[in-house]
């Protein structure tokens, strides 16, 4: 089982959430959930954008919100991972409570279309959310 260290775990019995914020926490999760290579181009792409930039992806069943900042040789990012458990209602719980939150209805699709994808993978491959640094 691969784990991804985040600094709070959030389970409500339908989901469990795991939030990474402080920078060494989500640099080792990165580390952990990509090549050396995505995660350069990643690094890249931030530094070239000049500002923050976000992404949606997958690992193994959790859903990935990632923010990467990068100014001059610093870093800044966060990571937002949700495991709806294969639950529909779950998912779109998720999807209604973002809608209400304002998200772009883009951002939202995206979050089903990831969640669609976990629920159609029969690989069985799975991690577990470790804390790492909880916050006080």
């Amino acid at each position: 089982m691969n784990t991804i260290f985040v600094n709070e775990i959030i389970d409500n019995g339908e989901t469990v959430k795991g939030l990474a914020v402080l920078n060494h926490t989500v640099l080792t999760a990165l580390k952990d959930m990509y090549e050396r290579s995505h995660l350069d181009k990643i690094m890249f792409l931030a530094q070239q954008a000049g500002q923050s930039i976000y992404f949606f992806d997958r690992y193994c069943q959790y859903i990935v919100f990632a923010q990467i900042s990068v100014i001059g040789n610093g870093f800044k990012g966060a990571l937002y991972l949700i495991d709806c458990n294969g639950n529909y209602d779950a998912a779109l719980d998720q999807y209604l409570e973002y809608e209400k939150n304002g998200w772009d209805l883009n951002d939202r699709t995206k979050f089903m279309n990831k969640f669609e994808e976990i629920v159609n993978d029969k690989t069985g491959i799975t991690a577990q959310l470790v804390i790492k640094d909880a916050f006080p």
